[in-house]
């Protein structure tokens, strides 16, 4: 199921964001009249990707907030995918790729020659798709990020994989639309806490926010 989640939310704009559910934990689509970009590359995303847009030059790249399989899983299949629209003429550009350095295993894994790989830091400013997007560090069992995206007044913060911090009300604060992480809800299988939240946590952090809308992520 791919569910419209905030068409019409960025008045003014062109946008849609389309949360891919999938087998894995959530995942997300930045869909502009100036371009795309995927909100991290989990198993069974690009399938779903390919239902709703192609990878010419309006595909600009991939946010991987973390390197574990459920958020990167089909990285490798994307890249497969680029290099034949490169060699096809579909695409004339690399697309930028920012991931966390660690674990070093991982962001090895990452490096492809058809992409541009770029390292996360806390406070970075990405400009992608029309979009101003800011980088936070958050807590999980690796280094992992959250994304505040911006464009035309209008907020959506993507935030996962982490433990709930109060501390991350500023980065939240005002969002139009909150993705937010409930992976070891009541009735989950999860299999330990750590570095995870639960449902009422991220309905906390929502409220800490003042945010307007929540959507709830990797149950």
């Amino acid at each position: 199921m791919a569910l419209r989640a905030a068409n019409g939310l960025l008045d003014g704009v062109t946008a849609l964001l389309v949360l891919l559910a999938v087998a894995w934990s959530g995942y997300a689509l930045w869909d502009t009249s100036e371009g795309k970009f995927l909100l991290d590359c989990g198993g069974g995303v690009l399938s779903k990707y390919f239902e709703h847009a192609n990878l010419t030059d309006q595909f600009q790249g991939v946010l991987l907030s973390h390197l574990h399989y459920d958020h990167m899983g089909d990285v490798g299949c994307l890249y497969y995918a680029i290099n034949y629209a490169l060699r096809v003429g579909l695409r004339s550009n690399k697309p930028q790729v920012y991931a966390p350095k660690t674990p070093e295993t991982m962001w090895d894994a990452v490096q492809y020659p058809f992409c541009d790989t770029h390292i996360l830091e806390d406070g970075m400013k990405i400009h992608m798709a029309g979009a101003d997007i800011t980088v936070k560090k958050v807590n999980h069992t690796i280094e992992c990020y959250a994304f505040r995206i911006e464009k035309n007044g209008k907020t959506i913060v993507y935030y996962t994989d982490t433990t709930y911090d109060p501390s991350h009300t500023d980065f939240i604060k005002g969002a139009d639309l909150l993705i937010c992480e409930a992976t070891i809800s009541m009735g989950t299988r999860h299999t330990i806490g750590a570095g995870h939240m639960t449902d009422i946590e991220a309905g906390q952090t929502a409220a800490n926010g003042n945010v307007k809308e929540l959507c709830l992520a990797c149950l």
